[in-house]
């Protein structure tokens, strides 16, 4: 488990001995748990500019030592990422931006930061649980610490592999083995990329959506140009996916910069009168943010069933397929154990599907032959 500690954090324990406790604890605690304390290189950039940091080597020194994020993707082009939290309107901001969109992109597990600003971002992202200041992570690790000491320490290792035709599905020594079926191949898609939020349609094409092999099909009807939208007009989206959540990023993106503008013009004290500026300000902002409220009730509604549609018709199966191979797996007495860590409750189907494991009580899994024999 990766943990991404916000460089400010490090900053702030010279200076401020409440936050450098509460830090050796956490350091503590997640080094008994065996996770990673991990550090954005955007941090370590931003701590090179400060020209305010005292002793700065020193501390440079310091957070050199931890490692850093594996390829951080950058929300530069993510209009839909934007949408949620608005335009970073600073140098700072965009890298507070870029560390809340490693653990939005499921890069890392956990991110600890002491930055109210970063929290309220983190709520509308609907990633809070995973966002914790030093504090709560003190608490939360020192509970799962000793809840693993209750359960003795040992991580279950269970196997969950194709080899030849069949699936070999069980606690590591102790597997069953089973016929090929497609939930199989569903579950084994999402075990490997835990946490992570997959359309159907992606986890029906399996390796073949990763590398781009099968085409997108156009999501959005009776609205060709989103340039179009009024405040009075109805927009209609049909298999809304994220492409087209994109789009609408976008258009939110271009309409809060304009309020930010009117805003900006109001403050210049440009106008006519007090009172003209007043009613011109409040017209358009009235018109804008109108605007905003139904785009973000779009983002937010679940999209139309097409039964004919490639995107219904991957929902359909993959749920079927999932639920079928669970029943599979439960049904045999022999790997019941499995049965705790596989179910309902920690593979959700649906629009939208993710195997997430309890974080407290994560099992480590064998997805192929090879690393069963190592």
């Amino acid at each position: 488990m990766d943990i991404l500690i916000d460089t400010h954090i490090l900053v702030y324990r010279e200076g401020d001995r409440t936050i450098q406790r509460h830090l050796q604890e956490v350091l503590r605690v997640i080094g008994e748990l065996n996770h990673r304390l991990v550090v954005h290189p955007l941090s370590v950039t931003e701590v090179e500019k400060d020209k305010n940091i005292p002793q700065k080597s020193v501390l440079l020194s310091k957070i050199r030592t931890y490692p850093s994020v594996n390829a951080p993707e950058n929300p530069a082009d993510d209009d839909a990422f934007f949408a949620l939290i608005g335009k970073p309107k600073s140098e700072r901001e965009k890298v507070d931006f870029c560390l809340l969109y490693s653990l939005y992109k499921n890069e890392v597990d956990f991110l600890l930061t002491e930055d109210a600003d970063i929290l309220e971002k983190a709520a509308r992202l609907e990633i809070s649980q995973k966002v914790m200041n030093l504090r709560a992570a003190q608490s939360f690790f020192k509970r799962t610490l000793k809840e693993r000491k209750t359960k003795g320490g040992n991580v279950p290792v269970f196997c969950f592999y194709k080899k030849g035709s069949k699936w070999h599905i069980g606690e590591k020594g102790k597997e069953s083995i089973f016929d090929d079926l497609e939930g199989f191949k569903f579950i084994h898609f999402l075990l490997s990329r835990e946490y992570q939020d997959l359309e159907p349609r992606t986890i029906y094409h399996g390796e073949k959506s990763m590398a781009n092999e099968f085409t997108d099909r156009d999501i959005l009807e009776g609205s060709e140009e989103l340039e179009d939208l009024h405040g009075d007009s109805a927009l209609y989206i049909k298999n809304l996916d994220a492409k087209g959540r994109n789009e609408i990023g976008k258009k939110l993106r271009e309409l809060r910069e304009a309020l930010d503008l009117i805003q900006e013009e109001h403050d210049s004290g440009d106008y006519l009168s007090p009172e003209d500026s007043m009613i011109a300000m409040e017209e358009k902002r009235e018109k804008i943010e109108d605007e905003i409220k139904k785009l973000e009730q779009v983002l937010q509604q679940k999209s139309e069933r097409d039964p004919k549609s490639e995107t219904e018709k991957a929902r359909v199966n993959v749920t079927r397929g999932i639920k079928l191979a669970l029943k599979k797996i439960s049904e045999d007495a022999s790997i019941s154990s499995i049965s705790s860590y596989l179910n309902k409750s920690t593979i959700k189907t649906g629009d939208s599907c993710s195997y997430s494991p309890a974080l407290n009580n994560k099992p480590t899994w064998i997805l192929d032959s090879e690393s069963q024999n190592q």
